[in-house]
């Protein structure tokens, strides 16, 4: 990124800005130290000087505006406000993928001689031209329809010796991996309708059970040893169930570019099919090859091929170009469905070959295990029917959220956290965007990623007045008390606003060094006050295990943004492992003081965590003791 050299510098000498040249100021920071010590702020291509509190709101600010920025960039958005800006060159922020200009031009200028060369020709030369370039369109088209067609051949001539290969036992090795008798033959085989998806099953098995993430770390171990796990996967005594390695195939990690950000990162066969089988207490485990089974939802699809067939004819007063576009599209749209099904196809080609070539999962001969049968039983109940009782755990969130924090609530961050850069080294004073007072005391903290911290500070700004008001139907808001707008605007009402600051107390890294090398004894390392945004924790003060249980099965995180990424359940799980591990603590001191004062109460209202929680977010309670108890007992009973 360039830098650009302001146009004028205006420095303060007895409270009244005087006016330099640029040049002029670089020989007066060279001759003055205290004119170097001095702060500025840009102002429309000029440096003017201003105090340390001014500058330092201006650089947060501004601070803020490109991590806002940075989230449009990733959306594919672009920014007005980053052309003309003082100490920002806009072309950063249009896509790399542009055409060299250059080359359009000359691209048009050819074009346009050849246009002039053909309306010079006589008229029956013109039409000519017309014909045959209509003409070779037409061939064209008949062509690339051949070529689709020959393409769609190959691809069903493959699929047809794949699938015999599926049959033979030749595309996947089933592993035994647990051992011992066999359930009868007469028991029907169960074909599970649901794909389940390890990475979201892992972690959900680790809140519900109370397990150890390190006993999840081999899949085919897990299932062998634990009672837990088999129920989980292979719930019926003949059954057969698949599974893939990751639902979305990516997971999310720090960004290695921005200060507090995630950044996406593909999973290495992350969309490989495992197949289970059980057979009473034997239970087998394959899995296929990614490049040729693709499924993405559940076992068995109930789709009709003939509703995504191609129409390659005129509909409507559509064009020629928007034909062209829809048949593109319907070819797409047709083959992911084809491959979605083909894939299916081979899964029962696997399994057939299973029925009829091996002792795993013996049936009566001639029972074709893609049909249901008394011997074959298709399970398409959904065990996990969507629930929005409490909606999704973004609007838990943001319930949680919405009152300010207090000094003792406890928070889990989502995010590792750094002080970022404003204005310079971040090591240097007023140079980050994370302190607090006039002294830089952040540069060597940090916030850890899903961790509990105890609030320890919150501060609010200065009010300033904002007004609300309405415009051409829309409704707006403005700082100041509105006098400035036109009389087309309308004023709704006007309100004094604060703006909070909140602060988690941290080690300061470099204290423990420092102190060694001055010959210090051994102690405590200093901390500082870092403050965290309201989109980095979640307040649990007002979290109940109810949500959270309700969101781990529910698995609807209903767009929850990190870092300016959409999370999925994979990665959003471990946030909701760790606060429900301290809500439940909680819990159980605040069990004991509505014991204390009605005994019975929480057995007769198993409910009464999620009551708690509606009666602290409606009275901005943040903890309950024996001297509020009585009042939520009062409302619980309303």
């Amino acid at each position: 990124m360039k830098n650009y050299k302001p146009r004028k510098v205006f420095i303060l000498y007895g409270g009244v800005y005087t006016e330099l040249t640029y040049e002029e100021f670089e020989k007066r920071k060279e001759s003055d130290r205290s004119v170097a010590d001095k702060l500025f702020i840009p102002v429309q291509g000029c440096l003017v000087e201003t105090d340390r509190r001014h500058y330092n709101a201006f650089y947060r600010d501004k601070e803020r505006q490109k991590y806002l920025r940075f989230l449009d960039r990733k959306h594919g958005l672009l920014s007005i406000d980053a052309f003309d800006s003082e100490d920002d060159n806009g072309t950063d922020f249009l896509q790399a993928d542009v055409e060299d200009v250059s080359e359009t031009v000359a691209h048009l200028q050819l074009l346009d001689k050849l246009r002039k060369a053909v309306d010079s020709l006589p008229e029956d030369e013109k039409t000519l031209i017309v014909r045959h370039m209509a003409h070779l369109s037409a061939q064209k088209e008949e062509l690339e329809e051949k070529v689709e067609q020959m393409n769609d051949q190959i691809y069903l001539l493959e699929s047809q010796i794949y699938a015999i290969c599926c049959y033979m036992g030749e595309t996947v090795n089933f592993a035994k991996i647990r051992s011992g008798k066999n359930a009868k033959d007469t028991e029907p085989v169960v074909l599970y309708q649901k794909l389940r998806f390890l990475d979201e099953e892992m972690g959900r098995l680790t809140s519900i059970y109370g397990m150890k993430e390190s006993k999840l770390k081999y899949f085919e171990e897990f299932l062998a040893a634990s009672p837990i796990a088999l129920e989980t996967f292979a719930p019926s005594e003949r059954c057969v169930t698949l599974v893939r390695l990751s639902k979305t195939g990516k997971r999310f990690g720090r960004s290695e570019e921005y200060a507090n950000m995630l950044e996406q990162y593909q999973i290495y066969h992350g969309n490989t099919i495992g197949i289970i089988i059980r057979n009473g207490e034997n239970v087998y485990i394959g899995w296929t090859d990614p490049e040729e089974i693709h499924v993405t939802d559940d076992f068995i699809m109930d789709l009709n091929p003939k509703d995504f067939k191609v129409n390659t004819g005129y509909i409507g007063q559509e064009t020629d170009e928007q034909r062209k576009l829809r048949i593109k599209e319907e070819r797409m749209q047709a083959r992911a469905v084809a491959k979605e099904m083909v894939s299916r196809i081979f899964l029962f080609n696997i399994l057939q070959g299973i029925v009829d070539g091996s002792n795993i999962l013996p049936l009566p001969k001639g029972v074709c295990i893609s049909k249901e049968s008394e011997y074959v039983v298709f399970s398409m109940a959904d065990r996990w029917l969507t629930d929005n009782q409490y909606g999704s755990f973004a609007d838990i969130i943001k319930k949680c959220n919405t009152p300010d924090p207090k000094k003792g609530d406890s928070i889990l961050t989502v995010l590792n956290l750094i002080p970022s850069n404003i204005g310079g080294s971040r090591y240097k004073t007023w140079s980050n965007d994370r302190g607090r007072g006039e002294k830089n005391r952040t540069h060597d903290c940090s916030v850890s990623d899903c961790k509990i911290y105890s609030m320890n500070l919150v501060e609010y700004d200065e009010p300033v007045e904002r007004t609300t008001y309405k415009f051409n139907g829309h409704t707006f808001i403005t700082d100041g008390d509105g006098s400035s707008l036109g009389e087309d605007c309308e004023i709704i009402g006007a309100e004094q606003v604060s703006r909070p600051h909140f602060f988690v107390s941290v080690e300061k890294a470099e204290s423990g060094w420092r102190r060694e090398m001055r010959g210090g004894e051994a102690g405590k390392n200093a901390r500082s006050n870092f403050e965290v945004y309201r989109d980095e924790f979640i307040n649990l003060a007002f979290m109940n295990s109810e949500w959270l249980l309700y969101a781990i099965n529910n698995r609807n995180l209903g767009g929850w943004v990190i870092g300016g990424q959409r999370v999925d359940y994979a990665y959003g799980i471990k946030y909701l492992n760790v606060a429900l591990q301290n809500v439940r603590q909680r819990e159980a001191a605040e069990r004991d003081i509505i014991e204390a004062k009605m005994p019975g109460f929480t057995s007769e209202h198993p409910g009464w965590m999620v009551k708690l929680s509606e009666w602290k977010i409606q009275n901005n309670v943040h903890r309950l003791h024996s001297r509020n108890v009585s009042a939520f007992l009062a409302f619980a009973h309303q």
